[in-house]
């Protein structure tokens, strides 16, 4: 296959292997009543470069009527890698939230990883959210991940 149409399949492939799990984890600090006030409405491994980043895409229930600052920490797929994280602030009554983690350049196939994210506004206890976002791929695609720089384990 062409030089042109490689990074186009893998572009393809890695949209298509990575997904969020089946919804959030409940947490302590979330509120208990009510719709969730946070949904995960995207989650995928997108090439960058010669790395990988996480890009996950929310959408906020809740209005606010203050700034809310957003912090993602994304489990390393590095083996004993400090988590990534990722920081965003939302304008008032703003619903929709995309953040992307730092680049990797290794990942283990067929895992699941940790997503959780943190909104915070005003003098509320935090919003925390989580999710597990999955990285597979055939095996006879490994190669090509390994071409552009990513060692799949």
């Amino acid at each position: 296959m062409g030089r042109r149409f490689g990074p186009l399949l893998l572009s393809l492939a890695l949209a298509a292997c990575a997904h969020a799990g089946p919804g959030p984890e409940a947490s302590a600090d979330s509120p208990a009543a009510g719709p969730e006030p946070v949904r995960t409405v995207g989650a995928a491994f997108r090439p960058v470069g010669n790395g990988l980043v996480y890009t996950m895409q929310y959408r906020l229930a809740m209005p606010y009527d203050s700034a809310v600052r957003a912090v993602a920490e994304f489990e390393n797929p590095q083996r004993g890698g400090t988590p990534l994280t990722a920081e965003a602030t939302l304008a008032p009554g703003e619903g929709r939230l995309v953040l992307e983690s730092e680049p990797v350049f290794t990942i283990r196939n067929r895992t699941d990883y940790q997503v959780t994210l943190r909104l915070y506004a005003g003098s509320r206890p935090p919003v925390v959210h989580t999710d597990r976002v999955r990285f597979a791929v055939p095996e006879g695609m490994v190669d090509t991940y390994r071409r552009q720089g990513i060692e799949v384990e």
